[in-house]
């Protein structure tokens, strides 16, 4: 049985897990007097996703950047710039401020430039990530209001959206395989404590259950389900060496409520027992 601690996940846990978080996400209609005059600079990383208009964008890394309605604007931290609708014109917009390792390392491996920060999405593309995006929001805005943060889902509707236009990146020569790797593993990582069965964590995919664990199984070499309960028991193993926590408590913050359940499991893919584990470590 797994336990859902989506809604006791701090921050650094979450970023931890998952290798994102969600500062704050929106729509908006802007017009060429509201637009940004000022070169700004941000902390986080951000993406923007044109759903009507058109404007130009332009920073030091890339210069004036014409954008039209289907593109995607990505922000880096640290670096300056401007962006709005042209004079007498206005566009419509869906936007997300977020951080973590996992961005981090999509920039660092040039699936994210500065020097290539708009990319334009094909028709097909451009309606699915509207269509993520604007869950995306929904949630966050109901989430907030309830003060009720949920992790797993929001993370991964952020790393679906940016796999989808990852994908349309001229500039990476990566193929689109380890981007649907990558997408896959993400959605299992931002679920480690869900309580949702793996065919239920990837209802929204396109294609069947079947299909998807397939095709994980020949990208990966192992089905979903043991991919999650690796991630499930290599978390465990930091919390064994190094904190206090019980091997309940270890097991509830790596989503299991049954602890028998886990210790079984533990053992099956390391060979000792949660306390064995924590003993050897300890003791050397």
């Amino acid at each position: 049985m797994i336990f859902n601690m989506d809604n006791l996940i701090s921050k650094i846990d979450l970023e931890e897990i998952s290798g994102f978080f969600l500062k704050s996400a929106g729509s908006r209609k802007s017009t060429y007097e509201n637009r940004i005059l000022r070169p700004r600079t941000l902390n986080d990383y951000a993406l923007l996703l044109l759903l009507e208009g058109e404007g130009e964008f332009n920073s030091p890394k890339s210069g004036p950047i014409s954008v039209h309605a289907g593109d995607v604007l990505f922000l880096f931290p640290g670096v300056s710039h401007v962006y709005g609708p042209l004079p007498g014109g206005a566009w419509k917009e869906i936007w997300c401020i977020f951080s973590g390792n996992r961005v981090s390392r999509l920039h660092q491996q040039g699936y994210l430039r500065e020097d290539y920060p708009v990319i334009s999405l094909s028709k097909a593309k451009f309606h699915e990530s509207a269509q993520v995006l604007q869950h995306l929001v929904n949630r966050y805005r109901i989430t907030r209001a309830e003060h009720l943060f949920d992790a797993a889902s929001v993370t991964a509707d952020l790393f679906h959206a940016l796999m989808l236009m990852c994908s349309e990146h001229e500039g990476h020569e990566e193929t689109g395989t380890h981007v649907e790797l990558m997408e896959m593993q993400q959605i299992l990582e931002a679920n480690i404590l869900s309580d949702r069965t793996i065919s239920q964590i990837f209802q929204n995919r396109s294609c069947s259950y079947h299909t998807l664990r397939k095709r994980f199984r020949e990208l990966c070499g192992s089905s979903p389900a043991a991919y999650l309960n690796k991630l499930r028991i290599d978390r465990a193993k930091q919390l064994l060496v190094h904190s206090s926590m019980s091997v309940k408590e270890t097991a509830l913050r790596c989503g299991f409520k049954d602890q028998l359940y886990f210790s079984r499991l533990f053992r099956n893919i390391t060979g000792e027992s949660p306390s064995e584990y924590r003993n050897r470590f300890l003791s050397s």
